[in-house]
């Protein structure tokens, strides 16, 4: 005769052991008649729920696909939007200080004993002849000028260029009583590095 704890050992037994709510299954609890129909109950239930081991039969559930998440104009533009903006503040620097040189340049220029010094290389037979015509005076112009009411000081050098060649004209003035007066004047040539005094050729200026 089949005892209460071998019919729990069944086909139902062996596959739903788990389901018994005192694991592992005690004697006790499936011989004692007040706790022998709570487990045979539970069994029944789980097999009509769960007619196949969880998990077993049953197909994995996908992961849940991930939200595609769009950043800001920034997030996607940084890795070419971070040269851009480095270039332009390089070119926007580069603009400003040519910009101040081309004043101070062009104060230079504007001044009376840069125009007079112009002046006396053209009236000089001796210069035309060395750098052939027409004389023409270059961009980067060194030197100070300073000028203090009727009195001042300019200390220059004036790239010039012609047809034949290249040189630089030196000078040297002195204002005094608002009057220019040049204590040098001397073109060096490029090509030989020959020195050709204008002060000496007594050249009014133009």
């Amino acid at each position: 005769m089949s005892t209460p704890l071998g019919r729990h050992r069944g086909n139902a037994g062996r596959r739903w052991r788990g389901f018994c709510p005192n694991r592992p299954c005690r004697p006790t609890c499936c011989r004692s008649r007040r706790r022998r129909p709570n487990c045979r109950q539970r069994i029944r239930d789980n097999l009509r729920l769960f007619p196949f081991p969880p998990g077993r039969h049953m197909a994995a559930t996908p992961p849940p696909m991930p939200i595609a998440r769009n950043g800001g104009w920034w997030q996607r533009h940084w890795r070419w939007a971070v040269p851009a903006l480095a270039a332009l503040g390089l070119g926007l620097f580069a603009a400003f200080l040519l910009l101040i040189l081309s004043a101070i340049f062009g104060m230079m220029k504007s001044s009376d004993a840069y125009r007079q010094a112009m002046s006396r290389l053209h009236a000089s037979p001796a210069a035309t002849a060395a750098l052939g015509a027409p004389l023409r005076e270059g961009w980067l112009t060194l030197g100070n000028i300073e000028v203090n009411g009727p009195s001042g000081e300019a200390s220059l050098q004036i790239p010039v260029s012609g047809s034949l060649g290249e040189g630089d004209l030196y000078v040297e003035a002195e204002k005094a009583a608002g009057a220019w007066t040049f204590h040098t004047l001397v073109l060096q040539l490029d090509a030989d590095g020959r020195r050709i005094d204008l002060l000496e050729e007594a050249q009014p200026a133009r």
